[in-house]
């Protein structure tokens, strides 16, 4: 065990180390025993009222992927409380694509290294607003470990919501399950609003503000890339880790030799070795570990971004922005919309040589698409 791992954890509290030898199943069943909101149980009917809902709170999926793919779900949500205290809580990174969801909504947000059992952090987060007395709360995480269970246990709220396995009672009281006529993930989360009555929104859209637009084009500038050069990125960091360096060295080399464009590198996290003494022989642009607006401005410059089962993809679909999706067979209908400006290639095991050869294809024919043909 390396050793900042080790200091991470002696820095616990002991309750939380103990906690650690009992694995998710003890650890679960130990917030179950303690569980306060057993103390707000009573009968609940479907629909809610909603006018009488003065407090609402929605815990976020850690996984910045998954949280994007709830933003038309929460923002369904906070349409339907609308006359209600709203609270976000979620990992700092996951939050932040939530930021700009409405001036009236409060976001909260933790370390991602603090989320474990019996945190510091999570249970003063909790704390504090348990003193809010919320009427429900929306688990958003379709896995929660025993951490997201206790801060939910904590907060108190007399309705709790959650899709259907992500816990039982007393941890959920009300379950929402997937239907199988929705395939696409997005699609399916609105379930829950839905459920509630909540109308899905007509257009799930990312707004990007002019002036991170002008910090990217600064940036780019920076590496001798003009303000109205044909932008190709390629999310690098994401096929770098899944596909390794001879599949991603011959994507990336059919990208640059396709010519009349200018060709980015992307990464989501900051290039570790030997990740990063790739992307130094490369010697290409990259961008890496972007805030989300600045992101969301980068595919809103770029003509077409190469990428996959990331956040590089899904924010191209949100921005109505031309991407080429690089999926396992089994992902394709969950995390692809269908779309005029989005191809997918598909690989049952791996990609090989022919997959390049269909990402160049799709490339090739977006490079030539233009916002006023929309």
């Amino acid at each position: 065990m390396p050793a900042s791992a080790l200091r991470a954890s002696h820095d616990k509290p002991f309750l939380s180390r103990v906690c650690g030898l009992l694995g998710r199943g003890g650890q679960t069943k130990l917030v179950r025993a303690t569980a306060r909101c057993l103390r707000n149980s009573g009968h609940i009917t479907l629909p809610l009222d909603i006018v009488r809902a003065r407090n609402v709170a929605v815990i976020l999926p850690e996984d910045r992927l998954e949280a994007l793919h709830q933003l038309g779900n929460v923002r369904a949500l906070v349409s339907l409380f609308k006359n209600a205290h709203v609270v976000i809580i979620g990992e700092l990174r996951a939050a932040s694509f939530f930021e700009h969801i409405q001036d009236t909504v409060e976001i909260l947000t933790y370390d991602a290294s603090e989320r474990y059992l019996f945190s510091k952090e999570l249970i003063s987060l909790a704390r504090m607003l348990s003193q809010q007395e919320f009427d429900i709360c929306f688990l958003l995480e379709r896995s929660p470990d025993a951490a997201l269970l206790h801060l939910m246990t904590l907060i108190s709220p007399r309705i709790r919501v959650g899709y259907d396995g992500a816990g039982g009672y007393p941890f959920l009281n009300v379950r929402v399950r997937s239907l199988g006529t929705r395939p696409h993930i997005a699609a399916q989360n609105l379930l829950m609003a839905e459920a509630l009555g909540a109308r899905a929104p007509a257009n799930v859209r990312w707004t990007v503000l002019k002036e991170t637009v002008e910090e990217i084009n600064h940036t780019l500038h920076e590496y001798r890339i003009e303000e109205h050069a044909v932008l190709v990125g390629v999310d690098v960091g994401l096929f770098y880790g899944c596909f390794g360096e001879a599949w991603t060295d011959a994507l990336v080399d059919g990208v640059a030799g396709l010519g009349g464009t200018s060709l980015y590198l992307f990464s989501d996290t900051a290039p570790q070795e030997p990740f990063l003494g790739w992307v130094e022989r490369r010697a290409l642009p990259t961008l890496s570990a972007l805030a989300p607006s600045r992101c969301a401005a980068l595919v809103s410059r770029s003509q077409v971004v190469i990428s996959g089962r990331a956040i590089l993809f899904e924010l191209a679909n949100l921005l109505g922005r031309p991407s080429v999706g690089v999926f396992a067979e089994a992902d394709v209908g969950r995390y692809c919309r269908p779309s005029a400006l989005s191809r997918t290639v598909s690989y049952a095991e791996a990609p090989d040589e022919q997959a390049v050869r269909e990402v160049l294809r799709h490339v090739s024919s977006l490079v030539s698409y233009r916002p006023s043909a929309r």
